[in-house]
């Protein structure tokens, strides 16, 4: 039985285009632009890789994905590169367990881990330093959108405030309501 796109993957497809395309936007010298915008990184509009995964068949995704690691390598400078075997497991690995990731997430995770911040690499770039360096980002993750939740919030929670100020009837008219309801009472009776 044929899978129905949702408005969501025909939002994708409208958006970025093909798979190609896709990749063409979402390239590594995106990585940059994605750590000087932390918090658009995850808080904008960037599809997760489970929509991408909707959107356009796992081959090309695992493909996107195995552009960045590759970018990674190359970066890395590493003496010993990983047989394609290793490389796509891993990239099915990152699509897998990390779906609820934006791409954008996923390019800063990159940026993060060239810059040092998940350990370095000697000569060898091991899949299993990446996948732990996948469990801190993850954590750094979790607690970025908490500050930002916490944050949205309390803005919302001024706003409310603001509008219940504005709507509010103030004292001194509020009590010359009351006394005359209070009166109008007293003279039905």
């Amino acid at each position: 039985m044929p899978v129905v796109p949702s408005e969501k993957t025909y939002s994708v497809i409208r958006r970025y285009g093909d798979g190609e395309s896709f990749a063409k936007t979402f390239n590594p010298s995106l990585q940059t632009i994605c750590a000087q915008n932390i918090e658009r990184s995850f808080l904008g509009d960037a599809p997760s890789l489970a929509l991408l995964s909707q959107t356009y068949p796992n081959e090309q995704v695992n493909t996107w994905i195995i552009a960045h690691l590759m970018d990674l390598y190359k970066f890395a400078g590493v003496k010993e590169k990983p047989s394609f075997q290793q490389v796509l497991e891993l990239a099915v690995m990152i699509r897998v367990e990390y779906y609820y990731f934006k791409a954008s997430e996923l390019l800063l995770f990159f940026f993060k881990l060239k810059s040092g911040e998940y350990g370095t690499f000697y000569g060898v770039v091991d899949p299993m330093v990446i996948m732990a360096a996948l469990i801190e980002f993850k954590a750094y993750r979790r607690h970025q959108r908490e500050i930002y939740d916490r944050e949205i919030q309390r803005k919302k929670r001024e706003e409310q405030w603001a509008e219940w100020e504005r709507n509010a009837v103030p004292c001194p008219v509020h009590l010359k309501l009351a006394k005359a309801f209070v009166e109008e009472i007293q003279n039905a009776e």
